[in-house]
């Protein structure tokens, strides 16, 4: 998941921050585009991304961890900002009062599921079909490997109603996909019908 999420926030021309376990793992998100890599058995994942990036700089955090950087992540975000949850690889995180996002900064908090996405066969179709006006060869990755360390992939929008689409802030997310990746540079926005 971290790693699809890097390459669509630097597509959208996010800032990426990513949280990771190894030097090995810290490679493959730098060749993704990753612009700040933190190793999180060597320091401590908020105080590295503030002291890139100052006091509560991110929009959006990702996170696939849960309870051992849920509370941390909250405190990161500016106000306005959304914590967008996914994984309890840490554990599940503990009941969150909405009181506490209110002192935050009226933080925005969601447990996104592909099946409330995807409930009827119209949804699933219009999410998992390519834009009617992009080609599929407007699709096929045509980076010159000789001078790129990663592909770069095309996310086209095709224009639906109630599609989730991006637009370039500052974000971060954690733990994603096991290589405890994150992913910086978005605020998700949902267009209503």
């Amino acid at each position: 998941m971290g790693r699809l999420l890097i390459q669509m926030a630097k597509l959208r021309g996010a800032t990426v921050f990513t949280t990771v376990g190894t030097a090995e793992k810290a490679e493959a998100v730098t060749a993704l585009g990753a612009d700040h890599v933190i190793l999180y058995r060597e320091a401590e994942f908020g105080a590295a991304v503030e002291a890139a990036a100052g006091p509560k700089p991110l929009d959006v955090v990702y996170d696939g961890v849960g309870k051992d950087v849920f509370d941390r992540s909250l405190e990161l975000l500016k106000r306005r900002g959304m914590m967008v949850t996914f994984g309890n690889a840490s554990g599940p995180v503990d009941p969150v009062l909405p009181l506490r996002l209110s002192q935050l900064g009226s933080l925005f908090l969601t447990r996104p599921t592909l099946g409330d996405y995807t409930a009827t066969r119209a949804e699933l179709e219009r999410r998992s079909s390519p834009s009617p006006s992009v080609s599929p060869a407007a699709t096929t990755d045509t980076t010159d490997t000789s001078t790129s360390s990663a592909p770069s992939p095309i996310l086209p929008d095709n224009g639906e109603g109630g599609q989730v689409w991006l637009r370039p802030l500052l974000a971060v997310g954690l733990g994603l996909g096991g290589a405890a990746a994150a992913v910086a540079g978005l605020k998700l926005s949902r267009r209503l019908r």
